[in-house]
């Protein structure tokens, strides 16, 4: 937030919020949401590999034995439950890697943002070829009634 602060060239004497920075400097992501995307393409990683393989051991192993008094901890897997929760994500997606990591919110969605981004280029592009085909023509058949009439 401090490299965000000096490129905006607003002194914490400023007092302004971190949104407002935000703001102004038009960057919405915040660090957390990189952590908990990053967190979210590594438990899809591991729910993809052989169960034979030592993270999805260790992933899913639970300790045997009593509990502690008092309320639970939060654990790894509750924050990807809930940011799972969050995404819309459900149990069992992640075995479609491409479908995944696009709800995760991968690079690779704005990769389709510009395919879609360069057909619609396309598609204005060729309207606007033929309406000057279109207006051309009817300037040249103009052009030809005047002739013939002088």
């Amino acid at each position: 937030m401090d490299a965000l602060r000096r490129s905006a060239k607003i002194s914490k004497l400023g007092r302004k919020t971190n949104e407002y920075i935000r703001g102004k400097m038009d960057t919405q992501d915040v660090i957390l949401d990189d952590i908990t995307r990053k967190q979210l393409i590594w438990h899809g990683h591991v729910e993809r590999m052989d169960p034979t393989r030592l993270p999805k051991i260790v992933t899913h192993w639970k300790p045997e034995g009593r509990k502690q008094r008092g309320r639970p901890r939060r654990t790894w897997k509750d924050g990807i439950y809930t940011a799972m929760n969050e995404r819309g994500l459900r149990m069992g997606e992640w075995n479609n890697r491409r479908q995944w990591n696009m709800k995760v919110g991968r690079r690779r969605q704005t990769f389709q943002n510009r395919a879609l981004y360069i057909y619609i280029y396309i598609y204005i592009y060729m309207y606007i070829i033929t309406q000057f085909y279109k207006i051309t023509e009817i300037l040249f058949n103009r052009c030809l009634v005047i002739q013939t009439s002088v």
